[in-house]
C-alpha cells in the first residue's frame, strides 16, 4: 500500500509540474525522459510565417554526446537544438538512435544553412552528417515533421 501511495503522489506531483508533457520517450527504461533545459523557438519563413516548436536544449558536451540517443519517439512539434560555443563545419551520427531525425543546420546568426535527413545507425561504422557550411546550431526532428518540412534557404529561428 506504501509503494501504492508513494507512486500516486510521485505522480501527482510530476503531472503538476511545468515539464509534465515529455518530448521523448526513452527505450532504455520505458519512461518517458524530462528534459532538464526546455524552451519555445520560433522558426521564421523567409515571408515572415512563424512556427513555434518545444525543444530540448543541449548546451553542454555531456547533453550533445547523449542527444536523442535511445528514444523511441518524439513529440509532434518538438525536437532537440544543439547550441555550439563557436561557428564550424558540424558532423553528427547516429549511433544508438532509434528513429529517423532531420537535422537542421543554422549559422551564427540563426540562419538556416542546410538540411540532413538521418536514418538510425543499423551497423558500425555509422554514417556521418555534416552541415555544408559552419553552423552554431543543429535542430533535430523527427524526420518527416510537417512542422520543419518546407525550412529551408532564407528561414531562420529566434
Amino acid at each position: 500500500m506504501k509503494h501504492l501511495t508513494f507512486l500516486i503522489a510521485t505522480f501527482l506531483l510530476v503531472s503538476c509540474s511545468p515539464q509534465a508533457t515529455p518530448l521523448a520517450t526513452d527505450a532504455t527504461t520505458s519512461e518517458q525522459s524530462s528534459p532538464s533545459n526546455v524552451e519555445m523557438i520560433t522558426l521564421v519563413s523567409p515571408s515572415g510565417t512563424e512556427t513555434k516548436m518545444v525543444v530540448e536544449v543541449a548546451d553542454d558536451t555531456s547533453e550533445q554526446e547523449i542527444g536523442l540517443m535511445n528514444r523511441t519517439s518524439l513529440a509532434e512539434d518538438s525536437g532537440m537544438l544543439f547550441v555550439f560555443p563557436d561557428s564550424a563545419v558540424r558532423h553528427f551520427w547516429m549511433k544508438n538512435t532509434l528513429i529517423p531525425l532531420d537535422i537542421l543546420y543554422f549559422d551564427a546568426e540563426k540562419r538556416f544553412v542546410s538540411r540532413v535527413t538521418m536514418p538510425p545507425c543499423e551497423a558500425e561504422p555509422c554514417t556521418t552528417y555534416s552541415s555544408y557550411l559552419q553552423a552554431m546550431y543543429a535542430l533535430e526532428v523527427a524526420a518527416g515533421e510537417d512542422v520543419t518540412a518546407d525550412v529551408g534557404e532564407g528561414w531562420q529561428f529566434r
